[in-house]
């Protein structure tokens, strides 16, 4: 498995909704991948992190950013 391929289901992973056969080579990637190992633990560390935001922590200019970031995907 490619580290592209890794980066496009690491959210899937997180969530635990990957089937069996994706997981495995997921997880056996990452046994050898130091980097998207550490890519896996930011991306759980943002999580992390993000929920604990709540709506009036996020500064109004910041907030109007990451909304037109998202809409525009």
């Amino acid at each position: 498995m490619a580290c592209q391929e890794v980066v496009e289901l690491l959210n899937d992973y997180r969530e635990d909704v990957l089937d069996a056969h994706r997981r495995a080579r997921l997880d056996a990637h990452l046994a050898e991948c130091p980097y998207c190992v550490s890519y896996l633990e930011q991306l759980l560390l943002a999580t992390r992190l993000s929920s604990r935001l709540q709506v009036h922590d996020v500064p109004e200019l910041v907030m109007a950013s990451l909304l037109e970031v998202f809409r525009a995907r």
